[in-house]
């Protein structure tokens, strides 16, 4: 039933074109579109070695080679009959194919109604099945590098002022994330404009996602983001508390106290004439001994999978609680990481960054080590044009102690990727606003 959804979804944002009146303009200029529809996605074809894929995620897998093509396909019909009325709806077909494993899904991914004030739009309800996505993605993320995350839930900005949002929202976890009904998230957040580039965000979000399998766990996170831009310098900093109620080893439910958070410098400069990029940041997330020891991980600071760039590439950490073997034998508890960047602008289209991370845990089992290894990344992207880019890959993971301890072997990771990314669509504009008589 889901394929055949997706498939008449995709059909309909394919060929439902009228024979008049149509435009593909990539941007969004007043008028805004009356109808809109297209597809958009990657296909992206990878490879690894001593790296493992599966169904629950990825690991360090000495010996291992794999290769696969992966595609997220989002076919997309857009409708905004007012100014104060905008409804879409939106299906996914995500997968892996061509390797090993094989899988599938399809799924309704978005489909929601959103409702304004007329003209002022100082009020906004948003219903239905969507995306949570704010700030840097390091609590409320899309997860876009994979199948994506959106809620069954409702979302109501207000912005009293000019500077001031406060977004309140709420929602159960949709497909393919959701395993049970109770899988729940809502919270709020609150953004202050400071200027261009600058400005003050602080939130709060009580989670019972996925992850929890025991009745009574939850997650509270409550988090303040600060940017501030001066010339061609850029600062981001989050910390972020978290408690709640976790099960420990016996399923007992105990008080958990984590925290975490990141920091970052950005600075924008020309050398010769040409445009370059330099990034530094430290993120770091709370760890204990009774974690990598297996009793407890009420210490553990964890951040939903959500592909914040902060954790690297290759995707062997999923988050700032720490990492686990392949076997599950060994748990390295809480991440540090510190980053440096380099980026050039090689003209319009083409653009090169290369990025290393060293990664150390807070805490490791008994007579191992923290030292968990170094990932360089190394991404060349050409921009073909604004809806459309394609994207070549290298990165290395060299394994750290840790890992050497775990496993006996001192192999490092190989992955790279070739992805292409997309957004075509065609678009109905509305007709323009004809002036007032001044009669």
């Amino acid at each position: 039933m889901k394929q055949v959804f997706f498939t008449l979804l995709m059909l309909a944002a394919l060929f439902f074109v009228p024979t008049s009146g149509w435009s593909d303009e990539s941007a969004v200029s007043d008028p805004p579109y009356l109808l809109k529809a297209g597809v958009s996605g990657f296909l992206r074809g990878e490879g690894s070695g001593d790296f493992g894929y599966s169904l629950a995620g990825s690991s360090y897998t000495p010996g291992s080679g794999v290769g696969r093509l992966t595609y997220r396909i989002l076919p997309y019909l857009e409708w905004n009959p007012t100014d104060y009325l905008e409804m879409e709806v939106q299906g996914q077909g995500y997968g892996f194919t061509l390797g090993s494993p094989r899988d599938s899904h399809y799924s309704l991914y978005q489909g929601y109604l959103e409702i304004s004030t007329p003209e002022t739009k100082r009020i906004k309800l948003k219903l239905g099945r969507q995306e949570f996505i704010y700030g840097s993605a390091f609590i409320f993320g899309g997860n876009s590098f994979y199948n994506g995350l959106t809620f069954d839930g409702a979302k109501l900005r207000m912005k009293p002022l000019e500077e001031l949002t406060l977004d309140l929202l709420g929602g159960y976890y949709a497909a393919p994330q959701n395993h049970y009904a109770k899988d729940s998230l809502e919270g709020g957040y609150l953004t202050y404009a400071l200027g261009e580039g600058s400005g003050l965000e602080a939130y709060y979000v009580r989670d019972e996602g996925p992850e929890f399998i025991h009745a009574g766990e939850y997650r509270e996170s409550l988090g303040a983001r600060g940017t501030v831009r001066l010339g061609s310098v850029a600062l981001e900093l989050e910390p972020v508390y978290q408690t709640g109620r976790l099960a420990d080893t016996t399923g007992r439910l105990e008080r958990m106290d984590a925290w975490g958070g990141h920091v970052d410098l950005t600075w924008e400069t020309e050398i010769r004439g040409v445009k370059n990029n330099f990034v530094g940041g430290y993120a770091c997330g709370s760890g204990s001994q009774d974690a990598a020891d297996g009793r407890s991980t009420r210490r553990e600071f964890s951040n939903p999978t959500n592909n914040t760039s902060l954790i690297g590439d290759i995707g062997l950490f999923h988050d700032l609680s720490g990492v686990t073997t392949s076997d599950a034998a060994y748990h390295a508890s809480g991440l540090r990481i510190v980053t440096a960047g380099w980026g050039i602008y090689l003209g319009k289209e083409l653009n090169f960054t290369a990025t290393g991370r060293y990664y150390r845990a807070a805490s490791a089992p008994s007579g191992m080590s923290r030292d968990l290894g170094v990932e360089s990344d190394f991404i060349l992207t050409w921009n073909i044009d604004d809806n459309t880019a394609l994207l070549f890959a290298y990165d290395r993971f060299f394994t750290g102690r840790f890992f050497r301890d775990a496993t006996g072997s001192t192999g490092d990771i190989d992955y790279g990727y070739v992805m292409l990314q997309f957004n075509l669509f065609s678009g109905m504009k509305k007709p323009a606003r004809s002036a007032k008589s001044t009669l």
